[in-house]
């Protein structure tokens, strides 16, 4: 009995002891930036799994000792440890999280790991970085601010595709763009437009539909063992994009607004001395500026129409290109609603872009209306979450190239106009002047008959999005089960009007324009569907583990169908009926399906040595059957120095880690490969073609292309090594890359004798390779309570070669104009222009005719290739309180593209380098010409007054095709803003939680070198693949643009 009197006093005194040491703390947990209470945020006591999370309210309540340390922590934020102390009450302001080595990043399948642990290249980037400068797309805010990415806008139009480019060219026909994944489910890309020389359209790409308000984060997965797990689809790398969502509390409402104004940001550089002619005289029928020099003297010009004819001074219209454009317009708007409790979340948001660009009319508008919605809910142990999207885009496009028999293209026509006429005074082109009867020319077409007359509207509705259902079996075991599919619509109806000159007017003798319609539509549908199993469990105090394995099944179909005549009959009526010729209708079906098995597990050891494993195997449709699966392994090393060894880590050295992987993934073939296929009959002949179906008739031949059964996909292996560290308290970070990977069997269709019955094969063939370094460098040399000034650099150097072509093939030819090529050359980077030169005597001097003086022609030359030496990117931003002024300078350095632009300048005579001594007689420097007796003699023939023009044209001097292909080095201001945030106190008051306000600029400068006075280098109208890098025919000029932007949220 004593006993046990004993041991009830001694237990009621330990409870005595334990509650005079323990105590309830209380508090709220804010958010830095909107001032609101923030729920959901784990409160524990540090070392224990002891704690709590906050309500609705931000609010949480628990029983600590003065001695414990309070942890509290929520994705995205900054972690906090606060010792508890004397205190009752501890309030905590929760900071977002800036990109770092602490950072929580999505890598591939939606998985988040932290920055620190990966052993690959990933960079993210977040919403703030992404629209300060309010872009209309995804990506356009992190342009030249990302090393090893190459951004580019096709053009200055609104809506057009944007090219995306990580670590170089490795596929020679196949994609090069990289996969793009919205919350965790792969989406199209598709550009949707025609490219080439005659007539091309671009209506963007498909990932330009992605409201850049709506995004939370955006990673960039480079490397072979980072994208490993999306199999064939990741060859060139992956963007995670993952969309803003709702957060349990209480209602939210944001608001994003823009508007901004452009203009052309580089026309070309023209000469302003010589005017209207040709071979140096006067003549008011030409399209050139090849006339006498400018005097000022009113002159005669144009056709006579009813006795009359135009004056005008012989001067020049040093502005005629600006005048002709307007100010573009731009306004974005997005609103968002978002909220939830601890049960479920909703993000409810809409999104309308107003857009027409700098052409008059509203030839190149945009208008996007998007909505979006995210949502979850959560019962226990299972979880529902849903992410959709509906986009509708209507879209006009100006055509690009030198036009066709249907119809004139604008910029074509714009760049034909001599120096001394005003195109503005053109407009009215229905004037008897100025109409197609009399129009001054038989050239060429007044443009403004161009822009009205022919047109075209492009209509795409749109649906993507994923349902994904969760459940924790365990602490320890989980599955997701997930559905994403990704629909598009489309229509576009194109058109061109007749220009056909009346017999006997003076232009009765110029190639009329017969007119044409087309009309097209397109459907594609993908259907991704995923089942993955996870597992996490920490092993013993020393190793971690995180595996997954999963199943997935894609299938893509699309259907192209169009219809297109030409010769109209009736003036200005666009049907497919309206022609006394058939319908050429063509229509394109394709299906695929990829089923694919995956597995990662990743062991970490005491948190500072990190092992990957990944490994997917995919079997394709497009591949044979008995052979159509293959493997793509990936390995990666994470190794933290600095947490491994403490003595290393210092106030010098904050954080120092090395990293390394290798891996495979690969590009399977397109559809339709394998097998012949049938086609729609075409007899050649010397009296034309007979095209089926005729007079009814169906006939169908097999296509000249052999299909080839045992194709195999495109192999993509790359290893790389990286380092990551951060100086005097992360003041000065460095991250370092060095990558080298190699594409091996590119498949491509290659030229086979006709005696086989056919005249092309599809085969492996080709290896390239790429290999590169990437730097990126932060540096924050001023930081204060009130003032902090952020520096970012980037640097990245890529080296592109073409490993093999097969035995007998010398050059593959990717593209040509002109007689410039395009080609794939052993030992040279994808892209090396070949193209015309002068005859050369033995001694290397230029051969010329002893008739005019004019060079010959010799063989064919390189001139040099498409790829950069190096891309450099300079990002500063200064905060002052409560203001933010930010700039960025994009720097590429090197490479060569064409441009017709600048070929048909020169025909015309309208490109500075024509005024060459003055236009007077010269004989070429150091020429010679070639005797009857095969010797060589130096030249005394002088090239005449009379043939200047016909040394500056392709035709009669094929070695002026050198100047037709420039240097597209190039320095751009890409963006400057001024921003900013009202302070809390003066928005008490008021329904604003939060209030900013930003002035901004996009593109204000361009610098090139002096060769290239024509054009942006970074424009093209081939589309947003390898075949952009051929360079431009006949494109619109860039834009810069100056704008405000408000963001509220209530």
């Amino acid at each position: 009995m004593k006993k046990l009197t004993f041991l009830v006093c001694a237990f009621l005194l330990i409870i005595q002891v334990v509650n005079a040491q323990t105590k309830q703390i209380t508090g709220t947990v804010t958010s830095a930036d909107d001032g609101l209470g923030m729920p959901g945020v784990s409160v524990v006591i540090k070392g224990t799994t002891v704690g709590a999370s906050t309500d609705i309210d931000g609010k949480y309540t628990l029983e600590a000792q003065a001695s414990d340390i309070l942890v509290f922590s929520f994705v995205g934020m900054v972690a906090q440890e606060i010792p508890v102390g004397s205190q009752a009450v501890i309030n905590i302001v929760m900071e977002t999280q800036s990109i770092g080595m602490d950072e929580v990043v999505v890598t591939a399948i939606g998985v988040s790991r932290s920055q620190k642990s990966l052993g690959y290249a990933a960079t993210s980037v977040n919403s703030e970085n992404l629209t300060k400068a309010a872009p209309m797309n995804a990506l356009g805010g992190i342009q030249g601010k990302v090393a090893g990415v190459n951004i580019s806008s096709a053009s200055g139009s609104p809506g057009a595709s944007t090219k995306v480019i990580l670590r170089g060219y490795s596929s020679l026909t196949g994609g090069n763009q990289p996969l793009y994944v919205v919350d965790g489910t792969p989406v199209d890309n598709r550009m949707v437009g025609a490219t080439g020389s005659t007539r091309s359209t671009d209506f963007g790409n498909n990932a330009n539909d992605i409201n850049p308000d709506n995004i939370e984060s955006v990673t960039i997965l480079k490397g072979a063992s980072a994208t490993a797990l999306y199999g064939s689809r990741a060859a060139n790398g992956v963007i995670m994009i993952t969309t803003k969502s709702g957060k349990a509390g209480k209602l939210k409402v944001n608001y994003s607004g823009s508007f901004d104004l452009s203009t052309p940001l580089r026309l070309p550089e023209l000469q302003n001395e010589f005017g209207q002619g040709w071979s140096g005289h006067y003549a008011s029928n030409e399209n050139g500026s090849w006339g006498p020099r400018l005097d000022g003297a009113i002159r005669q010009w144009g056709n006579i129409v009813d006795n009359q004819q135009l004056l005008k001074p012989f001067k020049a219209q040093k502005d005629n290109l600006k005048d002709f454009y307007d100010l573009g317009t731009t306004m974005n708007h997005s609103m968002s609603i978002s909220g939830g409790t601890d049960k479920a979340t909703y993000f409810l948001s809409f999104n309308n872009v107003d857009a027409d660009g700098i052409v008059p009319t509203d030839a190149d508008s945009y208008k996007r209306n998007a909505i979006n919605f995210n949502g979850s809910t959560n019962f226990d142990k299972f979880t529902a979450t849903t992410s959709m999207n509906y986009v509708r885009k209507k879209a006009k496009a100006v055509a690009t190239g030198q036009g066709s028999s249907t119809g004139a293209t604008l910029f074509q026509e714009i760049i034909q106009t001599p120096r001394d006429m005003s195109i503005v005074d053109m407009k009215d082109y229905n004037n008897k002047f100025y109409n197609v009867d009399n129009f001054y020319t038989p050239y060429a077409q007044n443009p403004y008959f161009v822009l009205n007359e022919n047109g075209n509207d492009f209509t795409s509705d749109r649906i993507y999005g994923n349902i994904s259902l969760d459940y924790d079996f365990t602490n320890e075991l989980s599955a997701t089960a997930r559905i994403g599919t990704d629909v598009t619509n489309s229509y576009l109806k194109d058109w061109q009007a007749i220009g056909r000159p009346k017999a006997g007017s003076p232009n009765f003798s110029r190639t009329p324009d017969v007119g044409g319609v087309l009309e097209e539509s397109r459907h594609s549908r993908e259907i991704n569907t995923d089942l993955i199993v996870k597992f996490k469990k920490d092993l013993n105090e020393d190793f971690n583990l995180n595996a997954l394995a999963g199943w997935n099944v894609t299938q893509s179909n699309y259907r192209r169908q169009s219809s297109s005549v030409e010769e109209l009959t009736i003036p200005n009526f666009y049907s497919l009926s309206n022609s006394p010729n058939p319908a050429t209708t063509d229509t394109y079906y394709q299906k695929k399906r990829l089923y694919g098995v995956y597995a990662q597990a990743d062991l970490a050891f005491r948190n500072y040595l990190f092992l990957a494993l990944v490994a997917r195997n995919d079997w394709s449709s497009t591949l044979p059957s008995k052979d159509n699966s293959f493997f793509y392994p990936g390995v990666s090393i994470g190794f933290i120095l600095t947490d491994a060894v403490e003595s290393l880590k210092s106030k010098t050295i904050t954080f120092a880690k090395i990293r390394g992987s290798w891996g495979k993934t690969g590009n399977d073939a397109d559809p339709y490969n394998i097998f012949n296929t049938l086609v729609a009959g075409n007899i050649s002949g010397g009296f034309g073609s007979l095209v089926f179906p005729l007079k009814g008739v169906s006939g169908f031949e097999i296509s000249n292309q052999l299909g080839n059964s045992v194709l195999e996909p495109e192999i993509t292996t790359e290893w790389e090594f990286g380092v990551d560290a951060r100086f005097f308290e992360s003041r000065v970070s460095l991250d370092f890359a060095y990558y080298s990977k190699e594409t091996d069997g590119q498949i491509l269709p290659v030229d086979i004798a006709s005696t086989s019955g056919f005249t092309s094969k599809v085969v492996n063939f080709g290896k390239v390779e790429n290999k590169g370094i990437e730097l990126q460098v932060g540096l924050v040399p001023i930081k204060t309570s009130d003032f902090t000034w952020d520096l970012n650099w980037t640097f990245s150097n890529n080296r592109n070669k073409v490993l093999e072509l097969p035995d007998g093939l010398d050059k593959y030819e990717i593209y040509s104009a002109y007689g410039i090529e395009f080609n794939a050359v052993v030992g040279q980077p994808i892209g090396v222009f070949k193209g015309h030169a002068a005859l050369r005597d033995p001694n290397g001097n230029i051969v010329v005719s002893a008739d005019t003086g004019i060079p010959l022609e010799g063989e064919k030359e390189v001139y040099g290739n498409a790829e950069s030496d190096f891309q450099m990117g300079l990002t500063n931003n200064f905060k002052y309180k409560n203001w933010n002024l930010g700039f960025s300078f994009d720097y590429r350095q090197g490479g060569l593209m064409y441009s017709y632009t600048a070929r048909l300048n020169y025909f015309v005579g309208n490109a500075t380098k024509t005024t060459y001594n003055g236009r007077n007689p010269f004989i070429v420097p150091g020429s010679v010409n070639l005797n009857s007796d095969g010797t060589y003699s130096a030249n005394t023939t002088a090239v005449g007054k009379q043939r200047i023009n016909e040394y500056w044209n392709q035709t009669n001097n094929k070695m002026i095709s050198r100047e037709h292909v420039l240097d597209k080095t190039y320095v751009k201001m890409r963006d400057l803003t001024l921003s900013y945030n009202f302070p809390e106190n003066m928005l008490n008051k008021t329904p604003f939680s939060q209030l900013s306000l930003t002035a901004y600029g996009r593109n204000l400068f361009i610098w090139t070198p002096k060769e290239n006075n024509f054009i942006d280098p970074e424009g093209s109208t081939y589309g947003n693949d390898l075949r952009s890098e051929f360079g431009e025919f006949a494109g619109g000029p860039s834009v810069r643009t100056f704008g405000m932007s408000l963001k509220a949220a209530f």
